[in-house]
């Protein structure tokens, strides 16, 4: 159903906050979107109404003020004696009501968009109301998540990006003074409207919320009695740590801060105080790293404490195999309590302190796909919620899209309390586990540098391998969108052990990538060709589609005077053992990554294994026919993949990563027996804080590729900082006298 939005440019923060929860349910046409300069503001106005089949018209204190509202309102008048079709009001202001042309009003649905004091209403429960007043139109459970899933790379954007538009203030939709500043408007303006929230998130506290909870007094007034003493010093509310530590951005007075982590002197759980019972899950969901059952053992032993000093009655369990586990009832007693859960029967116990320093996880753990499909994505949120109905507290352990998937259950669970026993919303804490490391305010994810550290024991013995008995080897490491364990392994490494490093984040193409090897190698004087490349597993060639549909994927302007060159390379490519589902991955890739577009969640079996073998083959067929150069014999050019992702991961953590999980993991207990929840608990900067889930679902981080990070990749592996379009050879065919000679100049 296509709606067209009526509204005024001073209501437009919030207006566009409304709209991009609306697009799940409406094809909503917001004007100052799509107008161009060159267009009738008239014209645009009539030729959608007359094709949209319901109007919402958001009225504010302003609105007799607006003139092009006004204009607006007075179409949609004509156009209502004309056809009449479906109008919703929305009353923004305390007068917004009186203003409203009675021919407008008559016969329009009305949703008065104000709280109790005169405040608007969140913006998701006013596009609730809007969708319960149109016939048709089923409101579906909000998961709170954005609709692009990749709104930021990068931490320091985040922080630009709240504090220029605090800067701005209600100038937000003013036309900027020059032409970068209209530029960085736009941005902010694109970003609202993908779902990115007004204000910076805080972090919920169930003490302090709607549901009418209080801490309780949980701490003996004995002096004598030194809880402190045994369970840490308390954090003081209000003590916030600040989210950047820029010379020139103060971000308390931007209000751009975490709580800091800890104990706290009053609790919510038990909810009934010590004589009350506290239910307890943990959850492990995506792949495995070094240090979860540390994670796991941190949460348990954290509990037992708590229970020791205030005597509560404690069930801790843990789901087998994720999301699966809580869907099916599977679980672990992880702490075995004198009562017994109603549904389904207690599992087996499972000592924690005995596998703490193991690798894996003890309890399994489970990808459930659907919760990155938006259309998916509220029905099994549901059916999860309910199966968790006589928890308090869940701990999820994940990466980037378990931390998405922890606030869009916090906020499904929250609004379905009625299906609890307790009558309280379920409490959801994340603790943040990847080998990517790419969740964002995350300075170093556990087991990340213990899976380094055996990628680097790996490029050395590939090395070793190669160098020995001459072949090129191309080595696929983690980096399902990122590269960091691609870069932090080759910058780990001793020099000369890699000779390329290949990221999702800097484009290559074969041409380039061969072009770089192969000259390389030459320089080395070697008889038979030998190497190692390293390559993360969504580092995807540019010149990659041509090789399997030219036709329908012509080569970009910067590879086209490469065309005599790539077209060679393809007619030589033997790639009969690419199957026709590889050959769609990489297309299917390349068209999301034209669009902008990049993967969520783990990288597919198929696509991973596509990237490894393109690029293979394809430098197979630009080297081997390379010809004498040197006494570089390319005939006898023999090449080896390796892929030891699971070898890297499966490793023991090691001291380290023990000490930062166990902390994480108590750390979380801390503040979900304070009545926290919907956060993230991380080491940012220099301290523990809680990080709202929110802000961890805008994006998944990257490495820049214009940062000093990268740039000491180049420096270590000697390669260039362009791979995609390089220079041709000064005897590329094809080529003038004039390019011919510049491309000497050059290569000399």
């Amino acid at each position: 159903m296509q709606a067209f939005v009526s509204h005024s440019s001073h209501d437009s923060d919030y207006v566009r906050q409304v709209v991009a929860i609306l697009h799940r349910h409406l094809d909503v046409f917001l004007l100052e979107e799509h107008q161009r300069g060159a267009e009738s503001y008239v014209q645009v106005v009539d030729e959608h109404l007359k094709n949209d089949e319901v109007v919402l018209v958001f009225v504010g204190d302003t609105y007799s003020n607006s003139k092009y509202q006004t204009q607006e309102v007075r179409a949609i008048c004509n156009l209502q004696a004309q056809s009449p079709r479906p109008v919703v009001l929305i009353l923004l202001g305390a007068s917004s009501a009186s203003v409203v042309p009675a021919t407008l009003g008559a016969g329009a649905s009305q949703v008065v968009a104000r709280g109790e004091k005169g405040t608007r209403m969140p913006a998701s429960e006013c596009a609730k109301r809007i969708v319960d007043n149109i016939r048709g139109l089923s409101w579906q459970a909000e998961d709170d998540l954005p609709y692009d899933p990749h709104l930021f790379s990068y931490e320091k954007d985040i922080i630009r990006f709240f504090g220029k538009k605090k800067d701005l203030a209600g100038d937000l939709y003013a036309r900027g003074s020059d032409v970068d500043d209209e530029a960085q408007r736009e941005g902010i303006r694109r970003k609202l409207a993908d779902g990115c929230p007004t204000d910076w998130p805080t972090v919920v506290s169930l003490c302090q919320s709607t549901f009418g909870a209080a801490p309780q007094p949980t701490y003996p007034t004995d002096p004598h009695n030194n809880i402190e003493r045994d369970i840490g010093q308390f954090r003081r509310e209000g003590y916030t740590v600040g989210a950047a530590a820029l010379r020139g951005f103060d971000s308390h007075k931007h209000h751009l801060e975490f709580p800091e982590a800890g104990p706290r002197s009053q609790l919510l759980f038990p909810l009934n105080g010590q004589n009350g019972d506290l239910k307890v899950a943990i959850l492990v969901a995506g792949g495995i790293a070094p240090g979860i059952n540390a994670v796991i053992d941190g949460i348990v032993q954290r509990h037992w404490k708590y229970k020791e000093i205030h005597g509560h009655e404690l069930s801790i369990i843990g789901y087998k195999n994720g999301f699966h586990g809580v869907l099916y009832g599977n679980y672990y007693c992880l702490y075995p309590s004198a009562r017994q859960f109603p549904s389904p029967p207690p599992g087996q116990p499972l000592a924690t302190c005995e596998i703490s320093e193991q690798g894996g996880s003890a309890i399994g753990t489970y990808r459930m796909d659907e919760l990155l499909d938006p259309a998916k994505r509220s029905d099994k949120l549901r059916n999860i919620a309910r199966s968790l109905r006589n928890i308090d507290v869940l701990y999820m352990i994940g990466g980037d899209g378990t931390m998405r998937a922890a606030h869009a259950l916090w906020s499904v669970a929250k609004s379905d309390i009625a299906q609890r026993p307790r009558g309280f919303p379920l409490s959801v804490v994340a603790i943040p586990k990847t080998m990517d490391n790419d969740i964002l305010w995350v300075w170093q994810s556990f087991g990340f540098m213990s899976a380094v550290d055996k990628a680097r024991e790996v490029i050395h013995t590939l090395h070793t391998e190669t160098h020995s008995n001459p072949r090129l080897g191309v080595l696929q490491l983690f980096g399902s969108d990122s590269g960091f364990v691609v870069s932090h392994a080759v910058v780990a490494s001793a020099a000369g052990r890699c000779d390329v490093a290949l990221i999702p984040e800097v484009p290559f193409s074969i041409l380039g990538l061969a072009d770089h090897l192969g000259d390389v190698i030459d320089r080395r004087n070697l008889p038979i060709p030998s190497g190692l490349v390293v390559m993360a597993e969504t580092a995807i060639p540019l010149d990659a589609p041509h090789y399997l549909d030219p036709a329908a994927w012509p080569l970009t302007p910067e590879l086209s005077i490469h065309r005599y060159r790539i077209d060679a390379i393809r007619n030589k490519l033997d790639l009969s053992d690419l199957s026709l589902a590889e050959r769609n991955a990489i297309l299917d890739f390349h068209r999301m990554r034209c669009l902008g577009r990049r993967p969520q969640g783990q990288t597919s079996d198929v696509l991973r294994r596509a990237g490894l073998k393109i690029v293979m083959k394809g430098l197979e067929a630009a080297l081997m026919h390379r010809g004498a150069r040197r006494n570089v014999r390319w005939g006898e050019l023999r090449l080896l993949a390796n892929e030891p992702r699971h070898l890297v991961r499966s490793i023991g953590p090691s001291t380290s990563d023990i000490v930062n999980a166990q902390r994480l993991g108590s750390l979380a207990v801390d503040n979900a027996m304070a009545g926290y929840t919907d956060f993230m608990i991380s080491q940012w900067l220099t301290e523990y804080v809680l990080v709202p889930l929110k802000l961890v679902a805008l994006g998944r981080k990257r490495i820049p590729e214009s940062g000093i990070f990268w740039k000491s990749v180049l420096a270590k592996t000697g390669q260039p900082a362009d791979l995609a379009a390089p220079w041709p050879r000064p005897d590329a065919p094809g080529l003038d006298s004039s390019s011919r000679m510049c491309l000497e100049h050059h290569h000399d």
